[in-house]
């Protein structure tokens, strides 16, 4: 594994931003705004102005006039289908992602929670996951471009099949050739959708990115004895020891309700672990507030231990559901870097 991964400030773009912000603070709302608005037509183009207007909350004049604004400055462009960006339009607004902590003043937070957590890093996006599905879009794509500036520096990577991770492998920020890195898919022998998914997001973001992939075929409705041949089959053993020697694994978690480990069980076996005050799920692995592991992990699954192995581990989570589970993890994993919302951030502070 690569010893010294590093990821990169922007120190200048903060010292200049603050300028900005004594200087021009109103310049400073306008970019936002701008920011924004680039940033919410990526996620729907093509879109017309009402479209926009309601994913942002914005007026259908408060649209038209940004619009128009980023359409003489060649960002934005309309044909009979809507609105979408310009080349340029994409370039800025990754050129902007660079920054976005320090254009919306997140440094701070985001240093404080790392701080309270005792873990590698933290990324915020605005807003509040809870409450706008656009927020879960913004942490995936805030989680591509940290992931994108880890891979020069690592030979392999690993993803789950969560949710979170998928908008991360759909996000537009990912790009490139790196092919010499491979990526593996993490799953367990459970056969659920977030094990199909984890080889969806695996091969996805190994095609973006222009790197090598492994994946974990296991196939459908087998016996425990088919499925322990499975697993001493030279492809699925390369699949999984690739997938637990990777220098990142990126994941999310799931809250009891939200996980299919869970809802699969039997009434008796759940109510054992809501007795036991279980608050989380990752990879079949159930944790109490304090990062106590309340079960023994499912035949071939992953366990937490393993996850702090790897050089980086990735959390991508947010919203109310999460706060305890964040919390759980950080107990177990200081080789964490989240990337969550700010208001769930904010919570995970008030909380310590």
């Amino acid at each position: 594994m690569c010893q010294n991964l590093i990821l990169p400030g922007c120190d200048k773009m903060d010292r200049i931003i603050t300028l900005m912000n004594e200087l021009s603070p109103d310049a400073m709302s306008a970019l936002e705004r701008r920011y924004n608005t680039l940033r919410s037509l990526s996620y729907i183009q093509p879109a017309g102005r009402r479209q926009l207007a309601e994913y942002t909350n914005m007026t259908e004049r408060e649209a038209r006039s940004e619009t128009e604004q980023l359409k003489k400055q060649g960002l934005v462009q309309s044909d009979s289908c809507g609105m979408r960006l310009t080349t340029e339009g994409m370039k800025v607004l990754l050129e902007l992602y660079e920054c976005i902590s320090a254009i919306s003043n997140k440094r701070e937070m985001e240093l404080t929670l790392a701080s309270a957590l005792n873990i590698k890093d933290v990324s915020i996006v605005s807003g509040d996951a809870e409450q706008k599905n656009m927020v879960f879009r913004d942490m995936g794509a805030r989680a591509a471009k940290c992931f994108q500036k880890y891979a020069p520096d690592i030979a392999s990577a690993a993803v789950t099949g969560h949710k979170t991770v998928e908008y991360m492998t759909n996000s537009r920020f990912i790009s490139g050739r790196h092919s010499e890195l491979t990526i593996y898919p993490v799953r367990t022998a459970q056969l659920n959708s977030e094990d199909d998914n984890a080889n969806n997001n695996c091969a996805r973001l190994a095609r973006k990115m222009g790197a090598n992939y492994k994946l974990l075929h296991l196939g459908e409705g087998l016996s425990i004895n088919e499925i322990e041949k499975k697993y001493q089959s030279a492809p699925v053993m390369e699949a999984v020891a690739g997938a637990m020697g990777a220098d990142v694994i990126i994941s999310g978690v799931n809250s009891l309700n939200g996980s299919p480990v869970f809802n699969a069980m039997s009434v008796c076996a759940r109510e054992s672990l809501l007795q036991e005050d279980a608050c989380c799920e990752l990879l079949g692995n159930f944790l109490k507030k304090d990062g106590k592991q309340i079960n023994n992990p499912p035949i071939h699954s992953t366990a937490v231990e393993e996850l702090g192995e790897a050089r980086i581990f990735m959390l991508i989570a947010g919203g109310a559901g999460s706060v305890d589970a964040i919390s759980a993890l950080a107990c177990r994993l200081n080789n964490m870097h989240l990337i969550t919302d700010e208001t769930t951030a904010g919570a995970l502070i008030r909380s310590k």
